[in-house]
């Protein structure tokens, strides 16, 4: 009744994200389409295991060409959320090749007879072994290849956005929502290697197939799919709009002058900027975040704060690396840090919540404000808030 439930939900899902209004509507149905594809799949998957097929023979198997888009799709779905501008063009019908491949390799299976296929389902309802021809290992083999090459593609993807958002924008929410997808891809990786265990499990019983290795299967594909669609609800509808125009942002920066020296190593190697006027720029940059609190803006860019110093995007991205040491984002969040331990400490301020206080100082997610304090102070901030309270300053006896 599991798997049926979860195959009830997955056709929900398909509706709900293919007629959704609110976010990016190509990445809403590219979504739909691979919540269709699973579910499909699991469906049948179902009508195996519970021996319902051999009363809808001619459906066995339909699927397994369709599954060979799930990886396509997905990142493709990925890159959408993280570039609202991206196109699917003719180049990406490529991805389509192995489906349809598999298509060709299944065809003979679905045109055989109906009475052909009614015995092997009903084998296998009976509990009977079915083993299955080498072609049949090469083919679960390269899906498996398959689905690891779109996990690693994916997570190149998603690692490029991030280091992106750090690099140039100070907004939290652009980096809680990276961090989701992240995790939407570790959970992709986890399905392939569940793929990769049942598989060994299949290859050890000789090609026989088993009704518990297709019900770990389709547990595995009812978690994804609740997983992602979760992930996809509280995604702020405006986030590809703020992570494309961090990605604008940075890939615009100028470069390096075109008589630039040869000195020095790594991105900077040819840059003309001298270490006086480096330092300089350091000064500045850190002294008009802590006069003007700049910090205190959600969704302060590099951009900004470089208009703001009279300097380019690229002199300040140079002067972050080599000087100070730290990413834009980090820069910002110990700013941020530091103005949220003084409201802290503050006595009038007592009253007010640790998440009030968070987001007047330019936090604008709970679980952002949490990290940061943690990474820069070595505890949360109510914890600090009491240490503070519990340990008042000693008073001035010198006078």
């Amino acid at each position: 009744m599991l798997i049926a439930g979860g195959a009830l939900q997955g056709y929900v899902l398909t509706l709900l994200f293919w007629f959704r209004r609110t976010g990016d509507t190509a990445s809403n149905r590219l979504l739909a389409a691979l919540f269709l594809i699973l579910t499909l799949y699991l469906s049948e998957m179902f009508l195996w295991v519970s021996g319902l097929l051999q009363f809808v023979p001619y459906l066995a198997g339909v699927t397994m060409p369709v599954i060979w888009l799930v990886g396509p799709i997905y990142l493709m779905y990925t890159r959408r959320v993280l570039d609202p501008g991206a196109r699917i063009d003719a180049r990406s019908l490529v991805h389509a090749i192995p489906a349809v491949l598999v298509l060709l390799h299944t065809l003979p299976w679905l045109l055989a007879p109906v009475e052909q296929r009614l015995l092997v389902s009903r084998a296998f309802a009976e509990g009977r072994i079915v083993s299955l021809r080498w072609q049949e290992y090469v083919k679960v083999g390269s899906h498996i290849v398959q689905n690891l090459v779109y996990v690693v593609w994916t997570h190149r993807l998603i690692a490029a956005r991030r280091a992106e958002a750090r690099a140039g924008s100070s907004d939290n929410s652009v980096q809680a929502g990276i961090r989701s997808l992240a995790r939407i891809n570790l959970g992709f990786a986890g399905l392939a290697a569940l793929f990769v265990l049942l598989y060994a499990g299949f290859a050890v019983e000789g090609g026989r197939l088993s009704v518990e290795i297709d019900i770990y299967w389709m547990l595995g594909v009812v978690v994804f799919l609740q997983m992602h669609a979760y992930a996809a609800v509280l995604r702020p509808e405006a986030f590809a709009h703020r992570v494309a125009a961090i990605a604008a942002v940075t890939k615009t920066d100028e470069g390096p002058e075109p008589d630039a020296t040869k000195t020095g190593n790594g991105k900077y190697a040819r840059s003309t900027l001298a270490t006086e006027e480096a330092a300089r720029i350091r000064d500045r940059v850190l002294d008009t975040l802590r006069t003007e609190h700049l910090y205190r803006e959600p969704s302060l860019t590099l951009s900004a704060v470089a208009a703001r110093c009279n300097v380019s995007t690229h002199r300040l991205s140079q002067v972050l690396n080599q000087e100070i040491g730290k990413s834009f984002h980090e820069l910002v969040n110990e700013h941020r840090v530091e103005e949220v331990k003084r409201l802290l400490e503050d006595p009038e301020r007592a009253s007010v919540s640790v998440l009030e206080l968070g987001f007047e100082a330019g936090f604008n997610t709970k679980s952002s404000l949490y990290d940061a304090f943690r990474r820069f102070v070595g505890a949360t901030p109510a914890a600090y808030r009491r240490g503070v309270v519990a340990s008042p300053p000693e008073p001035d006896r010198s006078t």
